[in-house]
């Protein structure tokens, strides 16, 4: 009896933790992704609320989740007295315990740091990953483009004729767009070359009657290869 709970014990002294618990149970990088998000989002909005209330902003940025996983097994046996019985006079108990410990380093977003986040164009490969993840054109640019050439993405109340005039004509053209997306005849890449800002870059087919509208709206030409080019650069207008 004693070489076997001996035995018992040496082989869980050596065991380690199941890489499974760490990637998937509740102390592992899943549920620490999902509690980052949550929190990122419960910060938005109550920046949201002290904006809607006259308040500055505040927002602490998560630099860095370091954590430490545990694992214990206990075997414990013993004799149950009252109720001593020859047939089975020990008990033998098993126990497991988990243990993770995170430790979580927050800073401050403010000064020069959160003047620049708030304030820098956001890249241009950001927005064609976005495209391509799955999102629909119209939403991605009302929310980062700009401007297309002279018709603004503005809304505000008191807008003159002519400013309204043109801010409908972006969401005119955004639409169009999103017509070719549906479709598949929207390309989307990435144009750089030595010294020149980055772009992004719309082609669509010049047979299509969304793209022709998209042309003549923007004053496009054709290219050389049958299709019609836009150039977005990041952070100038264009």
């Amino acid at each position: 009896m004693r070489k076997w709970l001996f035995g018992i014990a040496f082989f869980c002294i050596g065991c380690s933790v199941p890489s499974k618990i760490v990637l998937n149970g509740s102390g592992g990088r899943t549920a620490y992704n999902v509690a980052v998000q949550k929190t990122n989002s419960e910060e938005m909005l109550l920046n949201l609320v002290r904006l809607r209330y006259g308040e500055s902003p505040s927002f602490l940025e998560l630099s860095s989740i370091t954590t430490q996983h545990s694992i214990k097994y206990i075997i414990s046996a013993g004799i149950s007295i009252p109720g001593f019985s020859k047939a089975n006079p020990t008990n033998l108990r098993g126990e497991t315990q988990f243990q993770s410990q995170p430790t979580l380093q927050y800073s401050p977003l403010q000064g020069k740091d959160f003047a620049n986040q708030i304030l820098r164009p956001i890249d241009i490969g950001i927005i064609q990953q976005i495209i391509y993840s799955g999102w629909e054109i119209d939403r991605v640019f009302l929310l980062a483009i700009e401007n297309f050439q002279e018709f603004p993405n503005l809304h505000r109340e008191g807008l003159a004729p002519e400013e309204l005039k043109r801010h409908k004509k972006f969401h005119e053209i955004i639409d169009l767009m999103k017509k070719l997306q549906l479709k598949e005849s929207l390309q989307i890449g990435i144009r750089q070359h030595a010294n020149e800002l980055k772009s992004l870059q719309f082609a669509f087919p010049i047979e299509d009657q969304y793209g022709k509208e998209i042309a003549n709206m923007l004053k496009e030409e054709k290219s050389s290869d049958g299709k019609y080019i836009i150039n977005i650069v990041q952070g100038f207008d264009e």
